[in-house]
């Protein structure tokens, strides 16, 4: 089980955005440098979307160029 300590007001933003967010059903791109939570984001909309499926990381970097286009 994941929790989140919110503690700032950015932060708390940042939840009520997933919140929000997991409430559309749609796919997803979420895009960042290294390091700044992206993971952490994406799997707080997945908590608050659906707990009984299971959660899938892709990483697209790991995705050759030209295999792109018929991956998405």
């Amino acid at each position: 089980m994941m929790e989140l300590l919110v503690n700032s007001k950015y932060s708390m933003k940042l939840t009520e955005l997933a919140y929000g967010i997991s409430n559309v059903d749609s796919t997803i791109l979420i895009t960042g440098e290294s390091g700044v939570g992206k993971d952490v984001f994406c799997r707080l909309i997945h908590k608050y979307y659906n707990k009984n499926k299971p959660y899938i990381k892709i990483s697209c970097g790991a995705i050759k160029i030209k295999n792109m286009s018929c991956g998405l």
